[in-house]
């Protein structure tokens, strides 16, 4: 069996070449199931450590707002400061899990797995002010199927000013960029009602959510339930937001 590099699905490379459904050239660790999780990976890859300005044309915003995507595969000295800063923003949001020997933040940040966790495939948005981290959240992209934002935490002197919301934003509009279909995120009962009625999404039926496991290492968490909102890959559906991010990422 093969696992793609980017949805995480098992393949059976093979039987994928005898049917011509894959021409990509199956190898050790860098094998991708179909061009779409190709281009993705190549996309974020890209992405890795490089400043966006989404508002730098917006003269009611502030200009030294910017954003980045970080890796834990990544092992440039910037990438690993940055994920250390964006770490104690999730210390401070998060207790440790009763009883856990593991710490899961770092073991999330950085992708690490082992025979109780997954995490392969992590990568890390920020919001920064100049140097400053100031919101973050953890996210996978499974392909154009599905990502999911397992965590997200802002610290606490800047809550309530509008900077995570503009993560989640920026977070849409690369997923839609990338023809991804859906994001899902874990959710405890105190913030349900957040997420449904200010981001759009909706409790996700069990038997689809137990599907997804059936095929991709989701994040879970016990005693919390999972949410889900599907794009509408068009136009139309996002116009707004490009007006405001021009700059979000390359072409």
């Amino acid at each position: 069996m093969t696992i793609c590099c980017q949805c995480q699905k098992e393949y059976h490379a093979g039987c994928l070449k005898e049917r011509g459904i894959c021409d990509f050239e199956v190898s050790e660790d860098n094998w991708f199931c179909c061009n779409d999780c190709c281009i993705i990976h190549n996309q974020l890859t890209k992405m890795i450590c490089k400043k966006y300005f989404p508002y730098l044309n917006n003269p009611t915003t502030r200009q030294d707002v910017h954003w980045c995507i970080l890796s834990g595969e990544d092992r440039s000295l910037e990438n690993r400061s940055l994920l250390s800063k964006a770490a104690a923003i999730f210390r401070e949001a998060f207790h440790p899990i009763p009883g856990s020997c593991v710490d899961i933040v770092p073991a999330m940040l950085f992708g690490k797995s082992d025979k109780d966790h997954d995490f392969f495939g992590t990568y890390c948005a920020i919001v920064m002010i100049g140097s400053k981290v100031i919101s973050a959240g953890m996210l996978r992209v499974f392909g154009t199927d599905i990502a999911e934002l397992s965590l997200v935490a802002t610290t606490k002197l800047s809550r309530r000013q509008g900077y995570f919301r503009s993560l989640f934003s920026l977070v849409e509009v690369l997923l839609t960029k990338l023809k991804v279909k859906k994001l899902i995120l874990p959710a405890n009962e105190n913030v349900n009602s957040m997420w449904v009625e200010k981001f759009g999404f909706s409790v996700m039926a069990g038997s689809e959510l137990n599907r997804y496991v059936s095929e991709i290492p989701i994040t879970l968490f016990q005693g919390v339930l999972m949410l889900e909102k599907s794009f509408q890959i068009s136009s139309n559906a996002i116009t707004y937001k490009y007006t405001i991010s021009s700059s979000i990422i390359t072409n």
